[in-house]
């Protein structure tokens, strides 16, 4: 490869894709802008951002807030709070904080019919009115509004920890080094690094998403009483008569600290009942499907060709021994020596069980330093970085980074 040639031209393109992307974020930070950032609903209170120099609105902006101290709302100093009415007719009781010295927050009554008003009044004295994803992309840039998004979505405290850390913190300053390595050791690290990035994308999208676990077993196994249990309520019907459950049961939970999506399936037999027969297929396709099975036996009964035989059928399996508070079987205990014996009557096992879910679904946590993609655009992104890198290309490098970084594809 000609190194005077792909090196500098490159190089210079790239920055100037940047320098234009920099450009571009000061025009729009030039404009006022509005977001509500609360969630969208009724609620007690709401709260909107209006980013921007308010200076620059005209002066009939400053009759829609009046405050006893008789404050002008578009020159408050920063770090200030100030209650008072917002609106001429059906006035808003609001908080005003000036949070810096272009990011203003107001609070209101969190009425969707109050927050609109608000924002209807800001966009006619000139406020361009937006999504709170859009003012954030403004104010930083793409990347980081696009993980502060999947951020918001996290349903546990450790899927947040883990997209903060190793997502929002890590992947925009990775994106915003466009500084080709230096030599062989240094590519091939970028290398070994991006690699192990993307073998963390199934993680990543996981977090948002979840895993799914789905409960199979022969009828009258106590599939429906181990996710009531699980679940701490009565989510399935449970009745002592094969072919309960018909449909699949879905309900969601966090085990672990992670979540989890757990199916209780009907059970599996010969059936002639055509609406339990496809139940039946349902079972097999979900459990097929799922992230992980737990097979559920009846330890109290004699043992079945059919158990272990279904056991078998899939992938990655927990088997259980239910009933473990009856007698067992010494055949089902010898068939399945290192099964876990639970009981949903006593709750015998369920503990273990939690922490064996827990780490089969994350098996291990990533080291410090790695960077996970928590979206199908960022791991194609990483995808072609590592394309580039691997083919020596500094020019689709540079174009890969700034895909990722801005959400442009420029090839």
């Amino acid at each position: 490869m000609n190194q005077e040639r792909s090196h500098q031209p490159p190089l210079a393109h790239g920055r100037q894709q940047y320098v234009a992307q920099l450009s571009s974020q000061k025009m729009s930070v030039a404009q006022i802008t509005a977001a509500q950032w609360s969630p969208a609903g009724r609620s007690a209170i709401a709260l909107v951002r209006v980013h921007g120099d308010l200076s620059r609105l005209s002066s009939s902006a400053q009759q829609l807030f009046h405050s006893a101290g008789q404050v002008n709302w578009t020159s408050l100093p920063e770090k200030s709070v100030h209650y008072g009415h917002w609106g001429q007719e059906h006035a808003e009781g609001v908080v005003l904080t000036q949070i810096e010295k272009d990011v203003l927050e107001i609070s209101c009554h969190g009425g969707t019919a109050a927050v609109e008003n608000l924002l209807t009044s800001l966009q006619g004295i000139g406020v361009i009115v937006q999504s709170w994803q859009q003012q954030l992309a403004s104010r930083k840039n793409y990347l980081v509004a696009e993980c502060t998004e999947v951020l918001t979505r996290a349903v546990t405290v450790r899927s947040a920890q883990l997209i903060l850390a190793h997502s929002l913190e890590k992947l925009p300053e990775f994106a915003a080094d466009i500084n080709w390595p230096a030599d062989d050791q240094s590519r091939n690290e970028a290398i070994r690094s991006v690699e192990l990035s993307l073998k963390w994308w199934e993680t990543g999208r996981r977090l948002t998403e979840g895993w799914v676990v789905s409960i199979v077993g022969l009828p009258n196994a106590g599939k429906s009483s181990l996710i009531n249990r699980l679940l701490g309520y009565e989510r399935s019907i449970v009745i002592d008569q094969p072919g309960t459950t018909r449909d699949i049961v879905r309900a969601s939970t966090a085990i672990g600290g992670w979540l989890v999506h757990l199916a209780d399936t009907a059970g599996v037999r010969e059936s002639e009942d055509p609406l339990e027969a496809e139940g039946i297929q349902k079972t097999m396709a979900t459990a097929g499907q799922a992230d992980l099975v737990m097979y559920v036996v009846d330890a109290s009964q004699s043992l079945q060709a059919a158990d272990v035989q279904l056991s078998r059928q899939f992938r990655d399996v927990v088997v259980l021994l239910n009933k473990c508070d009856l007698p067992m079987d010494r055949d089902v205990l010898q068939q399945w020596p290192d099964a876990l014996p639970i009981s949903t009557v006593t709750s015998q096992g369920i503990m273990p069980l939690l922490d064996i879910l827990a780490r089969r679904l994350m098996r291990r946590g990533p080291a410090p330093d790695v960077m996970i993609p928590v979206t199908l655009r960022q791991q194609s992104c990483l995808q072609k970085v590592l394309t580039a890198l691997r083919a020596s290309d500094i020019d689709q490098y540079l174009l890969a980074k700034h895909e990722l970084a801005t959400g442009n594809c420029s090839n």
